[in-house]
């Protein structure tokens, strides 16, 4: 199988503010689709674009609830590994 291209990434943020400004403001990346509403009332998403594949920013709003799906639960447990300035290369 060939790989044709990458659609999008996913980044787990303990603040998606921050990466909204690195990502567009300080990258020059596209910020779009930026939701702060997801169906499972707990994530807020934004994409950056680059090329046709975009980063898929992720920031869990409630960490410590316990009514969470799957998806949330491993967002915050990622984030909360990580010591502050952190990050996987």
């Amino acid at each position: 199988m060939r790989t044709l291209g990458i659609d999008h990434i996913g980044i787990a943020s303990a603040d998606l503010g921050r990466h909204i400004e690195i990502f567009g403001d300080k990258l020059g990346l596209e910020i779009h689709d930026i939701h702060e509403k997801d169906p499972y009332d707990g994530l807020r998403a934004a994409f950056a674009r680059v090329g046709d594949t975009d980063f898929e920013l992720l920031e869990d709003r409630v960490p410590d609830g316990d009514q969470k799906v799957i998806d949330q639960r491993d967002i915050a447990r990622f984030v909360s590994r990580r010591r502050k300035g952190e990050r996987p290369v």
